[in-house]
């Protein structure tokens, strides 16, 4: 029922399976934890995960229902509130201040990895809970999940943990010895996305101290900003990002990394850094983790290259598995099955690149673009700040519709300059193209 309420009209057996994968706590009040990639599949040698709870569920699975389900992200985020002293006991263990998240959690909140080097080096899950956090505060406009629900003490802390994580090498910070989300290499210098993600978490910490009347530590604004911040690898000959400190160009690779700064992490880049780093780092993929692909696709969308990010998008589906058309870890019916990663990345390859959706505190962006191979698309109860919107793509346009909400406060949609208001179950018809959704008192409307 749930589904049919929030949804997109396109046939893909795996979205009803993974909006029940995140249960409603409310009316079912039992201990949850957490949402593992292997759901609740048995893979071949062990590939299910065993039940435990990774970055994935933060970066790759909460973003894709986010703007559909938010009541449900909320328990995800429930259950790192509650496995936060296993995070605090985890830093301290490492000599860190503040709370370090482990590789694997489960029902503790303390490390139970099998491999000891994943153990060791895999530190960006710390940064994507505070990301998931973020994301959810922008996407719901509520700060309760903090003031009343213990988010608050995660933000903190992690900000706390980062700060004594970096070192100063003299022109930047530095973190060393890790292993970036691309698993081929560990024990390196400064992964991008690892630090891009610590950056990410530290500016919102001190949103959030700043939101809430709190006094944000200033270690946290010395070590984010821009210049002699964290240091985010950049080769300036060759216009893109190495992925780590001495990366060689060309260097396979396992999975979805660098091009994760432009999305999801937002960092801000040249539209030829952004082409250059999908470019090169597509070409280098190995066969790829099947939420991989839904980054590059995404990528050019952002781009405007169409054909490119259609092909892209279609290589998702050398991960189906007949007949029930379930994702694949990797093609070939090979890997964790059932991957719940691949259907988060999916959904976002759909949410957050065919209807070009960015979640802003004050504003809801979307780019919407007509799905390869369709003539109509629909994206049913999209949420964000209490309010539902529909939306119908089609190749000459698209029209968008505020379903519920406040009566009583006026919303708008906006484009160069241009406002159209979005009055309940009233449709707006209009050209495809960049807009902003917004509430707004400003009565000078473009009907």
């Amino acid at each position: 029922k749930q589904w049919y309420q929030r949804r997109v009209a396109i046939t893909a057996g795996a979205f009803p399976h993974f909006a029940l994968e995140n249960p409603d706590l409310e009316n079912y009040p039992f201990d949850f934890y957490g949402v593992s990639p292997g759901s609740l599949g048995n893979g071949s040698d062990g590939e299910d995960y065993w039940g435990h709870v990774f970055w994935d569920q933060d970066l790759w699975m909460l973003p894709g229902v986010m703007l559909l389900f938010p009541q449900l992200v909320r328990q995800s985020i429930l259950y790192r509130v509650a496995m936060l002293p296993g995070a605090r006991k985890k830093a301290k263990k490492n000599g860190y201040m503040g709370a370090m998240y482990p590789w694997e959690s489960g029902r503790t909140g303390e490390d139970v990895c099998p491999g000891a080097i994943y153990a060791k080096y895999q530190q960006h899950t710390t940064a994507c809970v505070v990301y998931a956090i973020r994301q959810y505060v922008y996407v719901t406009g509520s700060w309760d999940i903090l003031t009343k629900d213990g988010a608050w003490d995660i933000v903190k802390e992690t900000a706390d943990y980062w700060v004594s994580r970096v070192e100063w090498d003299g022109s930047n910070f530095v973190i060393d010895h890790v292993m970036d989300p691309d698993e081929y290499h560990y024990n390196v210098n400064n992964s991008c996305f690892t630090n891009a993600a610590a950056r990410v978490n530290l500016l919102f910490a001190i949103e959030a101290a700043e939101k809430l009347g709190k006094i944000p530590d200033p270690r946290w604004e010395t070590v984010s900003q821009e210049k002699q911040g964290i240091k985010i690898p950049f080769d300036d000959k060759l216009r893109y990002h190495p992925e780590y400190d001495g990366y060689t160009q060309g260097t396979l690779i396992k999975q979805a990394s660098v091009v994760l700064l432009g999305y999801p992490l937002g960092v801000p880049m040249d539209p030829d850094v952004r082409r250059n780093d999908i470019i090169e780092y597509e070409k280098c993929t190995d066969r790829g983790p099947g939420m991989t692909y839904s980054m590059y696709s995404i990528g050019m969308l952002e781009l405007g290259q169409l054909d490119t990010a259609a092909e892209l998008f279609k290589v998702q589906f050398k991960n189906l598995r007949a007949p029930f058309r379930i994702w694949n870890e990797y093609p070939g019916a090979m890997g964790c099955t059932n991957f719940l990663t691949a259907v988060g990345g999916f959904l976002q390859s759909l949410l957050y690149g065919y209807l070009g959706a960015r979640v802003f505190e004050q504003f809801l962006q979307v780019n919407p673009n007509l799905l390869p191979d369709c003539s109509k698309v629909t994206y049913t109860g999209v949420s964000y700040r209490g309010e539902k919107f529909d939306f119908v793509i089609s190749a000459d346009g698209f029209k968008v519709c505020r379903t519920t909400g406040n009566a009583f406060e006026l919303w708008c949609i906006e484009k160069d300059g241009k406002k159209w208001p979005l009055v309940t179950n009233e449709i707006v018809s209009l050209d495809l193209g960049l807009y902003k959704i917004c509430n707004s008192n400003d009565y000078e409307i473009i009907y």
